[in-house]
């Protein structure tokens, strides 16, 4: 679904496939400035970019495809940094910012679980929500709940 900034202007990333090398994955990120009635395209760095929160027109956030990284830009998509995420837990899944700065997860730790009978479900993963306001740099659990 695209992003719009204001009426004009606008983002649209898409995940995109190729057949060699062995169904490699790749992105691109559609631009409009005119409100969605001409479209065009520039290679994204890395396929997870199709995932990105959008902040504004030069700031986007994204989760690697392990969940183990956050990946920002702060110039319209040229440049990438990398910050490791907590290790406390297991992968991160989504992310919302409404700021550079300010911003909120889904983590789950997927801890260990017990062997059980046909039927049961095990209560041993956590399931979090987590907050920054330094851009991902430091993360606070707000809630969890035990599944």
């Amino acid at each position: 679904m695209p992003t719009f900034f204001f009426p004009q202007a606008g983002w649209f990333p898409v995940q995109t496939t190729s057949s060699a090398p062995a169904d490699s994955l790749g992105a691109l990120v559609y631009r409009t400035q005119d409100g969605g009635q001409t479209w065009s395209s520039t290679p994204a760095p890395f396929a997870e970019v199709a995932y990105a929160d959008f902040i504004d027109l030069v700031h986007a956030v994204t989760i690697d495809s392990r969940g183990k990284d956050l990946l920002a830009t702060s110039d319209g998509w040229h440049h990438w940094t990398m910050t490791p995420l907590p290790t406390t837990f297991g992968v991160f899944y989504t992310l919302d910012f409404i700021t550079a700065q300010l911003g909120w997860a889904l983590a789950i730790n997927r801890p260990s679980c017990p062997v059980l009978h046909a039927g049961e479900v095990p209560k041993c993963q956590v399931i979090a929500i987590l907050h920054t306001k330094d851009g991902g740099e430091t993360w606070r659990e707000i809630a969890h709940a035990v599944v």
